[in-house]
């Protein structure tokens, strides 16, 4: 900063009016302490003219006499505006008041609102540079984000990707600056947690019910936000942020639990799962075939109960209390006839569950014989008679066979044979039951005429 010297009429003792000018001969502008020359023109001062320069900025003097040229003087001047006045050949000149001023340097810095975020996060920055409103300009760099060059004192920075940034700050006051590098790592991670918690499904039951779920993320210094909504109107039902979710008196309906984790960084994730509530189970279970024989494989499904899918069914036949197989779809076999009670257990949780009990009525096996008449004497061809014996419950069924293909459903049956053959009888009844008997290579023996 330069100020306009002032103008000073001159030397009273001889009578005659001059001017006298004195100036810096530096550049401005002035920081902290400078070294300056000043120069006075317009009186006669020169080698042998005795000087004497007075300079002061209100606390502080310099009343030095040069010895070399009387009208330049050279010190260090700190910071403050000021004054000069010059004595040459012992005329004394009005006082010049702020020849010059030396302005203190800003001192720079500034502040962030968090130094570790999540890529894609965002950080504002603020300039707490001194003197405050005293400012002229200012120049971040090190910053990704386009507001950092704009010169601003406070501003949003948004960081795209990982990695670890240096911002610079330099700001200028009447024209002294300053500057703060590297003094705030920012962090930008991109290492994010995992949330997940158990059950990944509810079915559950009966309504009104307390729901609680279990946070089972990694890793699991986390922060957690839960948000169970409606599926049906998207209504928040429950919201909170304790690290596991519990909300009671939940209502009959479709629900969705979504869990938000986020780390120190800012780093999130999220995971939704579905929550069914419902009055109770509508037991809907199938056998067949039903009756049936002993040893004829009985399969038992759970698969038209609603809800679909509970946790576990248990079977037990002749219920008493010992499970005899689990599972939605179960087969089993009766070793013998009888009329059986049968036990089945559904369970959605150990609040939710439906039991039925229903009975099989299990036949005799069925018994599948025949004879086959006089093999020992014949000529070819010859035409044999079977006579059916088999024996069981039901409706039966025949299915005679030769050689692996059925030739014949009758109750009994003949066939004329023109080579050796296998005789097969097929025996099926209304239950599914069946049973099968041959008599192995017993052929007719053939002999020519």
């Amino acid at each position: 900063m330069i100020l306009v010297p002032l103008i000073c009429l001159g030397n009273p003792m001889v009578g005659l009016a001059q001017t006298i000018t004195v100036a810096p001969s530096n550049q401005p502008p002035y920081c902290g302490q400078e070294i300056i020359t000043l120069i006075a023109s317009g009186v006669p001062c020169g080698p042998g003219s005795p000087a004497q320069w007075s300079i002061s900025n209100g606390t502080q003097t310099s009343g030095l006499s040069p010895l070399t040229d009387p009208c330049q003087f050279t010190a260090v001047f700190g910071v403050g505006c000021w004054d000069v006045a010059l004595t040459i050949n012992g005329t004394t000149y009005p006082t010049i008041a702020s020849v010059f001023c030396v302005n203190p340097f800003p001192t720079a810095s500034f502040t962030v609102d968090a130094t570790n975020i999540c890529e894609g996060g965002c950080i504002v920055f603020t300039d707490t540079s001194s003197p405050a409103g005293q400012i002229d300009s200012r120049t971040w760099t090190g910053l990704p984000c386009p507001e950092g060059g704009a010169g601003l004192a406070t501003f949003t920075c948004c960081f795209p990707a990982a990695d670890t940034y240096y911002p610079d700050l330099t700001v200028f006051s009447t024209g002294c600056p300053d500057a703060v590098l590297d003094s705030i790592p920012i962090v930008v991670s991109n290492t994010y947690p995992t949330a997940a918690f158990t059950p990944t499904n509810v079915l559950d039951c009966p309504a009104p019910l307390d729901l609680d779920l279990v946070n089972t993320s990694t890793p699991s210094s986390v922060s957690s936000v839960w948000v169970l909504t409606s599926a049906a109107t998207g209504d928040t039902a429950c919201e909170v942020m304790t690290a596991d979710l519990f909300c009671s008196g939940l209502d009959v309906g479709d629900y969705e639990a979504c869990l938000t984790v986020t780390n120190a960084d800012g780093c999130s994730h999220q995971v939704c799962h579905p929550v069914t509530i419902f009055d109770q189970p509508l037991l809907n279970i199938t056998v067949g075939p039903s009756p049936t024989c002993a040893n004829v494989p009985v399969s038992f499904s759970t698969a038209g109960t609603l809800p679909a899918s509970p946790t576990s069914v248990e079977w037990n036949i002749g219920c008493d209390g010992t499970i005899d197989g689990m599972g939605q779809n179960w087969n089993y076999s009766f070793p013998t006839a009888g009329i059986y009670n049968v036990c089945a257990h559904v369970e959605y949780s150990p609040t939710c569950w439906a039991d039925t009990t229903f009975t099989i009525e299990v036949f005799a096996p069925l018994d599948a014989a025949f004879t086959p008449g006089d093999t020992t004497v014949c000529f070819e061809p010859v035409n044999l008679s079977f006579t059916n014996q088999s024996t069981g419950s039901g409706i039966l069924g025949f299915s005679w066979r030769v050689n692996g293909t059925e030739q014949g459903t009758t109750m009994d049956f003949n066939w004329t044979f023109n080579a050796p053959s296998t005789v097969q009888l097929v025996v099926t009844n209304s239950m599914g039951c069946t049973a099968t008997e041959h008599h192995g290579d017993r052929r007719p023996a053939w002999r020519s005429p």
